[in-house]
This record gives structure tokens, sequence and C-alpha cells, in this order.
């Protein structure tokens, strides 16, 4: 929950960019691994594919950029990462109880 709160919060907040600018690729594979855990698996594909392009120049990866960052705000739109969050905490309630 936590890898996918830092990319949801990074991007609403100025995008994409910003998500690299402030966290480089720390937690690019956890992130991952947290969005194909909540079946965001497109999500999941175009953030990785996001992160192959930050071996270029900004200026080669910015439309990529925007273009990710106008799907994911259409995207959130519908339905927003905390309803996936509370989808999968809910499905999973038992893993999340402690005794």
């Amino acid at each position: 929950m936590y890898y996918v709160c830092i990319l949801d919060m990074q991007i609403l907040n100025g995008g994409i960019y910003q998500y690299f600018s402030n966290y480089g690729n720390s937690y690019n594979s956890e992130i991952i691994i947290a969005l194909k855990t909540l079946n965001q698996i497109e999500l999941a594909s175009s953030f990785e594919e996001m992160c192959e392009l930050t071996a270029k120049k900004f200026d080669e990866a910015e439309k990529s950029f925007k273009n990710f960052d106008n799907w994911y705000y259409s995207r959130n739109m519908q339905k927003s990462m905390d309803m996936y969050l509370k989808e999968y905490i809910i499905k999973n309630l038992t893993v999340f109880q402690t005794n």
C-alpha cells in the first residue's frame, strides 16, 4: 500500500516526472509488484515503460511523460487509487487483522 500511495500522491501532485524527480528509480520494482498485487496490470506495464524512459534526456521523454499523466488523471477520475486499495483491503481483510 505504501508504494502505491507514493506513486499516486506524486503523480497527482505533479505528474510522473514529479515522482522520478523526488524518488528517482528507488521504488520502481516495489511499485510494479504492488500494482500487480492490486491487479493493476495495465498501470504496472505503463509505469514500467516510464521507468525505462528515465535513461533518456527529459526532452526526449517529456511527451511520453505527459501522455502517461493525462492517461493516469483520466483513469483516476473514473476510479481513484484509494478505491482500488480499499477493495483490496476488504477482499484480503484477514491479512490485515491481528490476533
